[in-house]
């Protein structure tokens, strides 16, 4: 188990990681993502087996992004760890207001999202702090533990916020949420 957690505290490659032409940060620097073949092959490498099971998919109510929420369940040490991810993507809007995009293409995209912020919750070398100054290589193994179960508790708050009706979110259920998923952003 110690050799996989030292292997998910280290950043990734140079080469594994990728800018998005056309997406940025509020800086105004480019995102940086790793692709999700590279995500796929070192899930591979790191534990043999994975499971990624979507649980929902849907589009939004104008039809035009659809969503993904899925879970990735890992083996570590004998012990399975599951953590979830969602990804949407969508319609672009051209310049004259229309809409262009291929709805077809849009799922497995989304999925791809969907898995590539799963895989950021097991740790750094699947781009948890891309784009962040913080990183985990100085976490003891202990405290690693601790943020995977703090983000264990983000990720159920998050599927019981996310399946709240409107009129359900209240402001304290919503400031608890966004408590929590601050404080794991630090």
């Amino acid at each position: 188990m110690k050799e996989i957690l030292e292997e998910l505290r280290k950043n990734p490659k140079a080469h594994e990681v990728k800018e998005h032409p056309s997406k940025k940060n509020k800086d105004g620097s480019k995102v940086k993502y790793i692709p999700i073949h590279i995500i796929k092959t070192k899930l591979h490498n790191l534990f043999g087996v994975y499971n990624w099971v979507v649980t929902s998919g849907e589009w939004s109510l104008n039809g035009e992004t659809y969503t993904v929420v899925g879970n990735l369940t890992v083996i570590i040490d004998g012990r399975e760890v599951t953590v979830s991810g969602i990804g949407n993507d969508g319609m672009k809007k051209k310049r004259d207001g229309g809409m262009y995009g291929d709805p077809h293409a849009f799922i497995p995209s989304a999925e791809s999202f969907a898995l590539s912020n799963a895989s950021k919750k097991l740790g750094n070398t699947f781009g948890a702090f891309l784009d962040k100054e913080v990183y985990t290589d100085t976490k003891t193994e202990a405290e690693h533990i601790e943020h995977m179960k703090e983000i264990k508790e983000l990720d159920r708050l998050g599927v019981y916020y996310n399946n709240l009706q409107p009129h359900e979110k209240t402001a304290g259920i919503k400031g608890a949420y966004k408590n929590i998923k601050m404080n794991l952003n630090k």
